[in-house]
């Protein structure tokens, strides 16, 4: 039977079914989720900037099972930048309204007449609270970007307040769903590990033979952090290709970047290295055998084909 009580992540309102170590969450804030197997009760000692990065997680990863061992990877997670949040905040006010001129009920001083949108935003939003969010939707969203826009109509009762995503919102959420359409460019997320060369080749392969031009980092020459040439690669890419085998951070990264970006990404993981970490199980992944290589190159051609068509390169053409 669920409790009422306080959200183990986070603290707010939220009804409990289970015990300590597993039950079923159903939380104002984080949305729904469950914990299982746990050997203790590892949430209730969060530091305060924890809070709001697994909140945000679990909000975009609703009905996920939190496991042990997910709690380092759950510790550990990327707090995303100020412009970052804002876009998330945005794409939920897309998703919950999505006919444009849809009116988003407001209140007193700007803020949102609908606690449970309020909770949610907070969440969407990774804010750490109320304060945060009112400055990410106010300066960010509204006054400084015109994405969103508080508006104060007179009727016959009084007075209507409420939000509302402009013409401008519009049209940047437009650029968000299309990411990079005029590139031709896979990114490869792998292992660098020379172990995995003749799967990095298969991989490039595949891009290949769909009509793209594969790109992995370690192959390229430049003078920047290797970070920044990451992150400004991924930005100038149509599609991501991430190869989990070894399970390396740097991988994760870059998916969780490219995903913020909207880019597609294609999941890729050797059979007998198949583990469902939290973050990506509920993705479908093309399991390979080192012993089958060509099958790999077949299976993630047809994907990015059966996704964007056949692409403009040459196969012959070099990357």
């Amino acid at each position: 039977m669920a409790n009422e009580t306080k959200c183990p992540v986070c603290k707010s309102k939220a009804s409990v079914e289970g015990f300590v170590t597993s039950a079923e969450v159903s939380c104002v804030r984080c949305g729904k989720y469950s914990f299982s197997g746990l050997t203790s009760d590892p949430l209730q000692k969060l530091k305060p900037q924890q809070i709001p990065k697994i909140s945000g997680w679990v909000r975009e990863n609703q009905g996920v099972m939190i496991r042990e061992a997910d709690l380092s990877k759950l510790y550990e997670l990327r707090m995303p930048s100020v412009g970052e949040k804002a876009e998330k905040i945005l794409l939920y006010l897309e998703k919950k309204f999505p006919n444009p001129g849809t009116r988003i009920p407001g209140g007193q001083y700007n803020s949102l007449a609908d606690e449970a949108l309020a909770y949610e935003l907070l969440a969407v939003g990774w804010a750490c609270d109320f304060g945060e969010l009112d400055f990410l939707m106010k300066a960010l969203l509204w006054k400084e970007n015109g994405l969103i826009e508080y508006i104060e109509e007179p009727e016959d009762a009084g007075l209507e307040v409420y939000w509302q995503i402009t013409p401008m919102g519009w049209s940047h959420l437009d650029s968000l769903r299309r990411g990079n359409p005029q590139s031709v460019i896979g990114f490869v997320a792998m292992s660098f590990d020379p172990s995995m060369d003749s799967a990095s080749a298969a991989i490039e392969q595949g891009i290949r033979a769909a009509g793209y031009s594969a790109l992995r980092i370690d192959r390229e020459q430049h003078n920047n952090k290797i970070d920044d040439e990451i992150i400004a690669s991924i930005r100038r890419s149509k599609f991501l290709v991430a190869d989990f085998t070894g399970h390396k951070g740097g991988v994760y990264f870059e998916t969780g970047f490219a995903k913020g970006l909207g880019l597609e990404v294609f999941w890729l993981c050797r059979e007998d290295d198949f583990e469902l970490h939290f973050d990506t199980r509920q993705y479908p992944h093309i399991k390979w055998q080192e012993t089958k290589l060509p099958e790999l190159t077949k299976a993630l051609k047809d994907r990015i084909e059966a996704t964007f068509g056949h692409g403009p390169v040459s196969e012959d053409q070099p990357n």
